[in-house]
């Protein structure tokens, strides 16, 4: 056993802990099994859930009540003796925000902040709601940044969104460290393939928030084009901002689409991707489909899932080293490249079972916790480093 003191580490924020939230939990969790530090936790546990399905007059007193709560959080971090090294998850901008405008004497000499997305990029940029231009919009985008310069290192899931976050802020590149997100991985065996030669049809699943970056309408299409096919059967999983695409769809009542709309346990989640032959991942023509890697791969590719996704700036990096093929990339917005990829795909199933098999050692290799923990260790070691 190392005779070596612990690092003192200060997990602090008003954060969600739950399995909504699996960045959040599951590196929590493994950051405690680290026995290199000394981990003290100043937790609020205030977290709305549920907030976008309550009323509007509801939503404001869950807001007073989240500001309250990182207004006590601040009060009891004020009064802390130790305050070397801190480590804020997500949400973390309104946190960083606050502790700027403290004096210096308390504040943490190093501070890193879990980004994981950008909430003025969310709501201004990728969902369009609220312009640019907006005076929220303005006041959003100054509080962030503010966040983001105060922090010692800024902590996003790809490089091109560290590269993105830091041209939109005008912010140093170094600033911003890509990690990948941390997830459920608990009780994950290596599955077989959810279909067999004796059992005929496909099952072909997608699950999402249905925003834009998603490319719903896309996958739409794609199920127009095959609704011929009797041997596909379409799942989505999910609710969200472009439900009405699927609302309207659905009215034709097209007998290969079934839509789940109540948000799934994780455990049925993982047991309804195991159960399918094709996972779907993101096909939408935004600038930010370019750049990141969506929880639904972690979880896809964690399962083992032959995956058909968008070739994007992110995934173009990611794979081009592979010496075979890990995921069908398709060119992002096309509804018939996207179908014409899944008649390919289940007319070959030796092909299926190397993607389900590829999917898998491309998780271990690049997206596991383990990965991901170790690059988190590695940034703090650098802090380390150049305060001594």
């Amino acid at each position: 056993m190392s005779n070596q003191p612990k690092t003192p580490l200060l997990i602090f924020g008003v954060y969600p802990e739950s399995e909504g939230y699996p960045n959040i939990k599951y590196r929590l969790e493994d950051l405690a099994k680290l026995e290199q530090f000394s981990i003290e936790t100043l937790h609020v546990p205030i977290w709305p859930d549920t907030i976008s399905n309550q009323p509007k007059s509801h939503r404001l007193k869950i807001a007073g009540r989240f500001i309250t709560a990182h207004l006590i959080a601040l009060y009891k971090f004020w009064h802390l003796p130790d305050k070397t090294r801190v480590y804020i998850p997500y949400p973390a901008v309104l946190l960083s925000f606050l502790m700027s405008w403290i004096p210096k004497k308390h504040r943490p000499k190093r501070l890193l902040l879990d980004a994981f997305i950008s909430l003025y990029d969310t709501i201004c940029l990728d969902r369009a709601l609220l312009t640019p231009k907006h005076p929220l919009a303005r006041v959003l985008f100054l509080i962030e940044r503010r966040a983001y310069q105060f922090a010692t290192h800024v902590i996003v899931d790809t490089e091109q969104n560290a590269d993105f976050l830091s041209q939109l802020f005008k912010l140093p590149r170094e600033k911003f460290v890509a990690i990948p997100l941390s997830t459920n991985e608990h009780n994950l065996a290596d599955p077989t393939l959810a279909n067999t030669d004796n059992q005929p049809g496909h099952e072909i699943l997608f699950v999402g928030t249905l925003i834009p970056l998603h490319g719903v309408e896309v996958i739409l299409g794609a199920i127009k084009l095959l609704a011929d096919n009797p041997t596909l059967q379409f799942k989505i999983i999910g609710n969200g901002q472009q439900a009405p695409l699927i609302e309207e769809f659905i009215q034709t009542r097209p007998s290969n689409l079934i839509w789940i709309k109540e948000w799934q346990s994780q455990a049925l989640l993982f047991e309804a991707i195991r159960e399918a032959d094709l996972c779907l991942g993101i096909f939408g023509s935004t600038s930010k489909t370019q750049r990141v890697c969506p929880l639904k791969i972690y979880h896809y590719a964690a399962c083992g899932r032959p995956i058909i996704t968008a070739e994007t700036d992110w995934m173009r990096a990611n794979v081009a080293n592979q010496n075979t093929p890990t995921f069908v990339l398709i060119p992002p917005g096309s509804a018939e490249e996207l179908a014409n990829a899944i008649n390919n795909l289940i007319a070959q199933p030796k092909t299926i079972e190397h993607l389900a098999q590829a999917s898998r050692e491309f998780y271990r290799a690049h997206l596991s916790n383990q990965r991901s923990i170790q690059q988190l260790v590695r940034l703090f070691d650098s802090l380390e480093e150049r305060s001594s």
